[in-house]
C-alpha cells in the first residue's frame, strides 16, 4: 500500500469536507443575494424572480450582420438598413440582452462596483447567444481597458467575461494581445462622431503577436455595445493585423427601430 493510494484520497475527501462545511458557515453569515436588488437567494450569483422578469433577451429574427432584432423574418441573411449603409468593421455581432432596466443595472454593478462574480451569471447567455460564432473561433479577446481605468475599476469586465467563457466553450482567451494605448475619455453621453474621434489611434495589436494572428478567426469581447465605436475601433485595428474574419460577443447592447433589407 503506497503513500499515494492511502494518504493523498482521504486528504482530498477532507479538503472537499472541509470547503463544503466553509461555504455552509460563509451562506449563514453572508446569505447569497440577487446580483441586481439583493434579495434574498438560495444560490448566487443569481436573480431574483423581478429582476429576471425585466431581462429583455435578444431573439430571432435579427440582422444577420450586427445581431440587433427585426421587426419581421425574411430569412437567416436579413440585414438591417442601418447596416447595408453603414457596414460594420467586423463580420458578424451578437448580443444576449437589450440594454435597459435589469441588464443596465447589472452591467452597470459589474462595470463600476467591483462585482467579478457577475461574470459567471453571465457568461451562460454570452455562449447561448454566441454559439455558431464561437463553433470555428480560434481566440477570445477582450476589448481592453487602458491601465489607469484598470487601476481605477480594479479589473477589466471584458476580460473577466473572455476568462470564463473561454474556460466553458473551449476557446482560448488572449488578453494581452490587443491594447489600448491611448487613454479616452469617458465616452457616456457623447455622439457617434464624438466617441469616433475620442477612440483614434487607441488600440494596437502587442508587435509580437501580430503573426499569430494572421488568417485567424477571433472574437472580440465587450459587455455592452452601445453606438459600438468601441468595437469598430478593434475591428480596424485587427483588420489591419491580418486577421482573417472578426466577430464580437457583448452581454447586451442599445436597440433603435430597425427595419429589414435582403
Amino acid at each position: 500500500m503506497t503513500f499515494t493510494s492511502t494518504v493523498l484520497p482521504k486528504a482530498k475527501s477532507f479538503c472537499q469536507a472541509t470547503q463544503a462545511q466553509f461555504e455552509q458557515f460563509a451562506d449563514f453569515l453572508l446569505p447569497r443575494r440577487c446580483s441586481v436588488c439583493m434579495t434574498e437567494l438560495a444560490t448566487a450569483p443569481a436573480l431574483c424572480p423581478t429582476c429576471w422578469m425585466d431581462l429583455h433577451f435578444i431573439k430571432s429574427p435579427i440582422c444577420a450582420r450586427t445581431g440587433v432584432p427585426l421587426p419581421f423574418d425574411l430569412g437567416p441573411e436579413s440585414v438591417s438598413l442601418s447596416a447595408m449603409r453603414f457596414p460594420p468593421a467586423y463580420d458578424r455581432a451578437r448580443s444576449a440582452l437589450i440594454y435597459n432596466g435589469t441588464a443596465r443595472q447589472l452591467i452597470h454593478k459589474f462595470k463600476f462596483h467591483n462585482r467579478p462574480e457577475i461574470a459567471d451569471l453571465l457568461t451562460p447567455w454570452l455562449q447561448t447567444c454566441g454559439q455558431d460564432l464561437l463553433k470555428d473561433a480560434d481566440y477570445l479577446i477582450p476589448v481592453p481597458l487602458h491601465l489607469f481605468r484598470i487601476v481605477s475599476r480594479r479589473y477589466n469586465q471584458s476580460a473577466e467575461l473572455a476568462r470564463t467563457l473561454s474556460k466553458s466553450s473551449g476557446v482560448p482567451m488572449k488578453v494581452e494581445w490587443l491594447r489600448r494605448v491611448k487613454k479616452t475619455s469617458q465616452q457616456v453621453g457623447m455622439i457617434r462622431d464624438m466617441r469616433r474621434k475620442n477612440l483614434k489611434g487607441a488600440f494596437e495589436v502587442k508587435p509580437n503577436k501580430v503573426d499569430a494572428l494572421v488568417g485567424k478567426n477571433i472574437i472580440l469581447i465587450d459587455d455592452v455595445i452601445t453606438t459600438g465605436s468601441t468595437v469598430t475601433a478593434c475591428a480596424k485595428t485587427l483588420r489591419k493585423a491580418g486577421v482573417a474574419r472578426i466577430d464580437v460577443l457583448s452581454v447586451a447592447r442599445v436597440v433603435m427601430h430597425e427595419t429589414v433589407a435582403v
